[in-house]
């Protein structure tokens, strides 16, 4: 009698309990182990995402049965070991604020794309600046592209539609909580010098945008939070021509801005 047959013979038992336990995850992944079919078994547990029964211990199990095959060298589906490792880091994400530090490392383990996708959405639920810092620290030792990571986070949180803004006439001075929101994320480009260009980008564009909605409050909170090592990190000890032409637009920007500001507080109302 072969192997295969063996395990027929299980499934089709005339008692239920044997059935039963022959059916249970666990003991299917023993089976495919004891068969040789290790791509056989990747492929199976592709099957069970989304259903009754993953539970998180099954998909802990499974994410680290499939990196086990793939250390072996075992050819696999790409697509399939991804799907069970995204899951298992989706989980890792919705369960952010007691797992939150073991992202990193599961992160890495996805395709590029998929790297910076993930690991941006955990940025989106981190605002403890402590926090923010170790999930920075953790993702550049995973070898995550921290810097694609970001700007995915801050453009992600400031894609708003601001036709879908009502139409007011009055100066909405106090930032509402989406718009500290909005201005909390950009943080996330100021703990890398080199993201200064991004960071002054942003900034501008979310300045305009609370501009146009006549969020002076809002805009004026964009603007005093930039740090003041912004534009020297951009130009100092740089020839204009060495300068990319995006650069010195947004630094001409943030120069009327300032104007704009400084005229705004002398010879307006004060905002707070």
């Amino acid at each position: 009698m072969s192997l295969e047959n063996v395990f027929e013979d299980l499934k089709s038992s005339p008692f239920e309990v044997i059935k039963v336990q022959s059916a249970d995850p666990y003991h299917v992944v023993q089976e495919y182990i004891i068969k040789g079919d290790l791509a056989g078994l990747l492929s199976e547990m592709y099957l069970w995402l989304g259903t009754d029964r993953v539970t998180p211990n099954l998909l802990r199990f499974m994410a680290h049965v499939v990196q086990f095959i793939r250390h072996l060298g075992v050819i696999i589906n790409e697509k399939h070991y991804a799907a069970v490792m995204k899951a298992f880091v989706d989980y890792l994400i919705r369960e952010h604020k007691i797992m939150y530090s073991l992202v990193a490392v599961y992160c890495a383990t996805l395709p590029p794309d998929l790297q910076v996708t993930c690991y941006a959405s955990l940025l989106k639920r981190i605002t403890d600046p402590s926090q923010q810092g170790e999930c920075m620290e953790r993702g550049l030792h995973a070898g995550l592209d921290m810097l694609a990571c970001t700007k995915r986070v801050v453009e992600d949180v400031c894609n708003v539609d601001i036709l879908s803004s009502p139409v007011t006439t009055d100066l909405i001075i106090k930032p509402t909580e989406e718009d500290k929101k909005m201005i909390q994320v950009l943080s996330w480009l100021q703990f890398d010098k080199t993201q200064r260009d991004e960071l002054l980008i942003q900034s501008n564009r979310l300045v305009r945008m609370f501009l146009i909605t006549k969020k002076y409050g809002s805009a004026r909170t964009v603007f005093m939070d930039l740090p003041e090592d912004t534009i020297p990190c951009l130009s100092e000890g740089k020839k204009e021509v060495e300068i990319p032409s995006e650069i010195l637009k947004a630094i001409d920007e943030y120069m009327s801005l300032k104007a704009y500001f400084v005229s705004y507080l002398f010879k307006g109302p004060e905002i707070a």
